[in-house]
Parts: structure tokens; sequence; C-alpha cells
């Protein structure tokens, strides 16, 4: 999911017959990817967060571990005031259905030990990719909602093209995080049949 799209298709295109199928679920493309624009459609607190990552670690580690801090003390209810600018309606539908409280314990556990995985994440997205998408030979389900403003469409649609046995679910009401809510279930049962 989302930035962690690339390491599972990083498991696709590098692993051989020890990986059956990959799916990827609102997948960030390559931030040099010929013919896309990274940033365009993008709520601005990635612009933020991404731009940091390219100043590098000392810019970037700081930022994340204030936003760390300020996300551990702050209750649940206010998750969606520090994500705003990427939150289409869709999405804040379902942050109304209990994802709220789920996005926060996540947030809070997984970066309890400080900021370095997520600096090391925001950094993997910025940096190339290290494989050809076009060398994947395993099937791969590509599913993006058109109204994301965490990753925007043309980043699902871009990753989509370059895999030759790929099968691509653009949800035209689709936000990002509607993709948890809604989506996962089908996805899982796609990759169920390609292991069986």
């Amino acid at each position: 999911m989302s930035g962690g799209g690339p390491h599972a298709l990083a498991c696709a295109a590098l692993l051989g017959d020890r990986v059956a199928a990959a799916a990827v679920l609102g997948t960030i493309a390559p931030f040099a990817a010929e013919g896309l624009n990274f940033f365009a459609g993008m709520g601005r607190d990635n612009w933020i967060e991404f731009g940091a990552a390219l100043v590098g670690r000392e810019t970037l580690e700081p930022m994340l571990a204030a936003e760390i801090r300020e996300f551990a003390d702050a209750p649940a209810a206010s998750v969606a005031d520090g994500i705003r600018t990427l939150i289409s309606r869709p999405d804040e539908d379902v942050l109304d259905s209990g994802l709220t409280q789920w996005l926060h314990a996540t947030m809070v556990q997984g970066t309890a030990a400080g900021p370095d995985g997520w600096v090391d994440d925001d950094f993997a997205a910025v940096e190339p990719w290290g494989f050809d998408l076009a060398g994947i030979a395993i099937p791969v389900l590509v599913a993006h909602g058109r109204q994301d403003r965490f990753v925007p469409v043309s980043h699902g649609e871009w990753v989509a093209g370059r895999i030759p046995r790929v099968e691509a679910r653009i949800g035209e009401a689709d936000g990002h995080l509607t993709l948890i809510v809604h989506r996962v279930p089908a996805v899982l049962d796609w990759l169920r049949e390609r292991l069986a």
C-alpha cells in the first residue's frame, strides 16, 4: 500500500519463482519516472514531506520527529487535521467509519522508536528503485483511486503501464484510504486465486 508498493514490486521483480503474484494499492511511481510529474495532483502535505527528503536527512529527520511527537500527544480524532491537504471527499467519509482510530494507533506504534523507518521510506520514495518494472514476469494487480490526493492516480497508471502481466483496477470513486476500507478483501481474493 502507498509507499510500500515499490517494496512489493521489488520482490516481484527480483525474487523470481519465490513470488507467485503481487498486488499494490495506491502505490507511488519512481520519483524520476519518465513522463510523470511526481507531485501533480498530490496534496501539499506530501509535497512538503517528499521535498524535505530531496533536501536531505538534516531537514527531513527533525521534521518527522516533530510530527511523531505531535501525533503521539494528540487524540485520535485529530488525525485528519494532520493530513488535511491529502484527504479527498471519499477519504473523508471513511475516516469517520473508525479508520481514524486505526490510523492513529498504527502511526503511534510504528513510530514509537523514532523517525528512522519513516525517514528511510521517504528516501526510498525519491531515490531510484534499482529494478525494471518491465522485468516482472509474475501477475501483478495495481489498484488505485482516481480521487487519491496522497498518491495521485497518475502514479498507479504509470506503474501499471510498465508491467507486462498487470491487471489495473482504477476506482473512479476511490481515494487513498478507501482502498484500505473497501478494496483489500477483493485484492486478497485475487492473490489467493493466484496462489491456488
